[in-house]
Order: structure tokens, then sequence, then C-alpha cells
């Protein structure tokens, strides 16, 4: 495997090769550390997962991230190996058990130069392995969902129905209990805790409508019920916080920066809508309705019950646990990474702990070691890397580097076809969203409009009213997660951020994959 042309921006020199954006991985611009790290990493599992040689190529282009794979993107035949369910429980579970938390364990703070290159090369052995379990997931729970949808297909939509969607609706195979609703659900405990303050609810909530990250535990001098609260607030970090604002975990974590589990609490106790128990109460209402409706048209003899079982536990493990554990690895690598800029900054070799991601990870080595080479020095280098994602972030990539470049759609077009995501028609203004920061802020009735949504913007699901986004397909983890909370979506419209502006007015079609714009 090799990582071609990191910091130039020419095309690569081999002859016939595709070079695609991987706008389902990445929702914008990568600095050269991930890229050299997760990107790589990413690949490997892909490779491992699927039993070819590590033959698949990343490549950094104005900062953001390619592929080149060596073998078509197909994944295995539906139905093919045991179920999901045999799997996780004798594969997947007992492999990410042994091998999470002792990494977790690693010791950063106050390690030296060569102790920290050397956790660096050892999270080159953990995290692709981790990563291989994550796309063996994927793998096999999409082939469960396709292989579900293609056996039971032709009962699954109403013959009368005169709306022939794109692709089977997910919402049949939302488990009983989705793992995200779980932050959802953590949150509104939290804003029950507000409430349940008694003669101090008044003072706490506008404490916390009024605070920052950086002024939140000042109430906890201020007042005794401000006190318990920040436990219980602490507590929610604990356990939720390794989760990231942007797509592939390339952020930093809620630990790390709680500015934005703090604005969805905020518009958590600004919001009069319904609960999450009685918004899963519809969610699941609808579900088990559909699902009758499917036992009346289906023959006698089938075994549907059995795979609608099964396919519910690939829906969960598609649309939380793949993401879950991109999110983990890159949580520890990202403590990692924290410390080696920390050093290098004492070190006197850069300004700033962040200046470390613009730094391929060879030079880490080297600079860790003693060993980094001038001219130039790295806080010239970051600087002339730092002008390459800032040129390319304001901007679309094109979908492919080399040759058979499409042409973008006509920007000038009243309505888009995508793949149909999670069910429902709605119509209401566009905010167009960046990170689940953005999402937060949404009012009453928008319409998030996204390059990239992952089930780790779950919480966020709640407060909006529908979903379009630019990449991903119908068993992405974004779109099962919508399909979990209700709000209708629609994937892989290309350009949508570009095309569509926030306060447009549009209609969202999650059954036929339409987005139309009313207001043109």
């Amino acid at each position: 495997m090799n990582h071609d042309a990191l910091d130039s921006p020419a095309l690569p020199p081999e002859v016939g090769t595709l070079w695609v954006y991987d706008a389902n991985g990445q929702s914008g611009p990568v600095p050269p550390l991930y890229a050299d790290t997760l990107g790589r990493w990413g690949l490997a599992a892909y490779d491992a997962a699927r039993a070819l040689p590590p033959t698949s190529r990343g490549l950094r282009w104005y900062g953001h991230w390619y592929v080149a794979l060596a073998v078509p993107r197909v994944d295995r035949p539906s139905g093919i190996g045991r179920p999901v369910d045999a799997r996780w429980q004798a594969e997947w579970a007992p492999a990410l058990a042994a091998w999470l938390p002792p990494w977790a364990a690693w010791v950063v703070a106050g390690r030296t130069g060569p102790e920290l290159a050397q956790l660096l090369q050892q999270a080159d052995d953990e995290g692709p392995r981790l990563l291989r379990v994550a796309e063996e997931i994927r793998l096999a729970a999409t082939g469960t969902l396709r292989a579900f949808h293609e056996r039971y297909g032709p009962w699954l939509t109403d013959p009368r129905d005169k709306c022939l969607a794109t692709f089977p609706s997910p919402l049949l195979t939302v488990a009983d209990k989705p793992a995200n609703h779980e932050t959802t659900r953590a949150l509104w405990q939290l804003k029950d805790a507000v409430e349940a303050a008694g003669k101090d609810t008044a003072w706490l909530r506008e404490a916390i409508l009024d605070a920052s990250p950086g002024n939140l535990h000042d109430t906890r001098a201020a007042n005794p019920a401000g006190t318990v609260w920040l436990a219980q607030w602490d507590r929610f970090l604990d356990h939720h916080g390794r989760r990231c604002d942007e797509a592939g975990g390339m952020g930093p974590s809620w630990i790390e920066d709680p500015s934005v589990p703090l604005r969805l609490l905020q518009a958590y106790l600004d919001d009069t809508r319904r609960r999450p128990s009685d918004h899963w109460d519809g969610v699941q209402a609808a579900r088990d309705a559909e699902e009758a409706a499917v036992l009346g048209r289906l023959p006698p003899g089938t075994s549907f019950l059995l795979d609608v079982a099964r396919a519910r536990q690939a829906h969960e493990l598609a649309s939380h646990r793949v993401d879950d554990i991109v999110q983990q690895v890159a949580y520890r690598l990202r403590r990692i990474v924290a410390a080696v800029g920390d050093w290098l900054v004492e070190d006197g070799q850069l300004a700033q702990r962040g200046d470390v991601l613009f730094l391929t990870r060879a030079e880490c080595l080297a600079a860790l070691e003693s060993r980094a080479a001038a001219p130039p020095p790295l806080h010239q280098l970051v600087r002339q890397r730092q002008a390459q994602p800032d040129r390319a972030a304001p901007g679309t990539p094109p979908p492919v580097l080399g040759h058979g470049v499409q042409a973008p759609p006509d920007s000038a077009d009243a309505s888009w076809q995508g793949t149909a995501g999670a069910p429902g028609r709605v119509r209401g203004p566009v905010r167009v969203v960046q990170t689940l920061r953005d999402a937060a802020a949404a009012r009453p009735g928008e319409i998030a409009v996204a390059r990239l949504v992952t089930s780790q913007w779950a919480p966020g699901l709640p407060l909006v009213a529908g979903l379009v986004a630019e990449g991903g397909g119908p068993y992405a983890p974004g779109v099962l997660a919508a399909a979990e909370f209700g709000v209708p979506a629609v994937v892989g419209v290309p350009d949508a951020t570009r095309h569509l502006h926030s306060g447009d007015w549009i209609e969202v079609d999650g059954r036929s994959g339409q987005v139309r714009r009313l207001d043109a």
C-alpha cells in the first residue's frame, strides 16, 4: 500500500487510474496526519475484510481525501455467511472487548518523544484491525439487509401505493431499542434533572442556557443545585463524550470540547416538542403497522418473522456499531496525537498543538526521535499545508480525478433525484449544516442539508424536520439512524449544499428519493 502526492496538487501520474472522492467517508478537507493514519487504516481494513492483497491507495489532493481501489468497489453477495447475530456473539464482540479496553488504558501523559513515537507505531497495529471489524460488520449487515429486501421486496410495498420508492424503506428493520437513542435519552434526562431542581429550576435553567463550556462549572460554587446537576453532566461526558462532531472522528471529542453537547442540551431546554419516549412510540407504532401490513400480504409458510428479526439486528449493527468503532478508534488516536502536539510545542518545533495535524506520520516520528531535518522547519511546513484545505474548504471537490469527470447538476434545477432514505414527506425551510453543532442550532421545522451525516449526529436528529445529504447510500448509518428517529431523509444528492441555501423552501420525499424546490 502506498500513499501518493501528499503535498502536491498535481494529478497522480498513473495512466488510467481513477481517484474517487470519498464523500461517504469524509465531509470535507482532511489534514495530512489523519489522511496518513485514519485514511490509510481504512483502506487496509477495506482490503483485509475482503481478503484482498493490500493494494488500495489513498491520495490527499488540495486537502480532500481520494481513494483508488485495485478492484471494483463491490461487496460480497447478499446473504452469504452466518447470520449477523451469531457472528456478533462469536467474533466481533469478543474481538472488540479484547482490543479496545487495553488501547484505552495506554498512558500518554508525561511520555518522552521516543515513547510517543512508539505509541504512534503501536497504534498502526491496533487501528487497522479494529477498523477491519467495523468493515466486516458493515459488509455482513448491509448484505443481510439487502438479502431481506430482495426476498420480500414484492410484499414490502402496498400495491395500491402509486409512489414507487427507489429503495425499500428502512423503517421495517428498525430495532426495538436503537442504541442511537441512548445519547438523546441521556440528554433529555439532564433536561429532566433541571426540572427536578424545585425552587432552583429557574435559576439552573437560565445558568445552563447562558453557559459556555468555559463557564459552565462556575455554577458549582454558585448554588447547591448546580453542584448536583454538574455531577450528572460530568457522568454524561464520561459515558458519551468519546463521540465527535465531525465525520470520520477527525475533530475534538466531546470530552475535549463539550460545546456541542452543551448546545444540544440548550436546544432541548428550548424545545417544546415530544419527549424521546413519545417520539420513539410513534416510530415503533409505524414500524409495527408496516410489519402487520406485510404479514397480511405474504403467502403462508414464510419465515418472515425470523428474517425480519435478523434484519433488525443487522440494521442496529449497521446504524450504530460501525460509526461507533470508527469514533472510538479516532478518539484513541487523538489522545496520542494531542500528546505528540504538546511535546513538539514544548520542544519548540511547533507553535501550537493543532499544528501537528498538518505533518505526516513519518515527519512526526522523525521529530519525536529528534531527527527532524531542516530546512524547512516544521512550522513553515504547517503554514504551507494549512493553505491547501483553507482553499479547498469553500468549494466542492471534483468527484473523480483523472478522467471521466462527471458534470455537476444544473443549479437552476427545481428538483433532484437522490436515494430514498428514511420514509416520510416534509416541507420546510433549509438549514445548510456542516457539523452536528450547526444542526443543533436548527429552528423547529427546518430541514438540514449536509455533505455527510453519520449516526454520531443522532442527538441532533430530533431537532430537524427532514434531512438531505450529498453522500451516503441506502444502508448508510446516517440513513438508518434517521429512520430510527422518524426523520424523512434523502441522500446521494450531488452538490446539495451548493445548490440549496439556508432559507430556501423545499419538499423532501424520503420514499421516492426526490427533493423539490418550492420557491423556484
